[in-house]
């Protein structure tokens, strides 16, 4: 049995990990809000197909071409449109919080 003044709890070694960005994190980060905005931006552009489809057809030139899908295109334009969104995101997260935790102290 131990006695009340030992400390079962041993510190790490090192300091506080959660004040050092990792590398893994910042991956996280930025694949995470990638995903998250590419789904956004998918499901407005396949809401915008469905229930505005004269929109995406004033869009385009071919837009009143008898193969154009509006749910197609307003899937595509969504997907690619949040995965460049969210990769601009996540990569300015990561500056931001590195920078912030670069000026506090530690």
């Amino acid at each position: 049995m131990r006695g009340m003044d030992e400390n079962p709890y041993v510190a790490p070694v090192g300091g506080c990990s959660k004040h050092r960005p990792s590398a893994a994190r910042a991956v996280l980060v930025v694949v995470g809000c990638t995903i998250a905005c590419a789904a956004i931006g998918t499901s407005a552009g396949y809401l915008l197909g469905s229930f505005a489809p004269g929109y995406y057809r004033s869009v385009f030139r071919n837009g009143d071409a008898p193969g154009f899908d509006p749910v197609e295109v307003g899937i595509g334009l969504g997907l690619t449109q949040g995965l460049a969104l969210g990769f601009i995101a996540g990569v300015i997260i990561v500056v931001v919080l590195m920078r912030q935790r670069r000026r506090s102290p530690a």
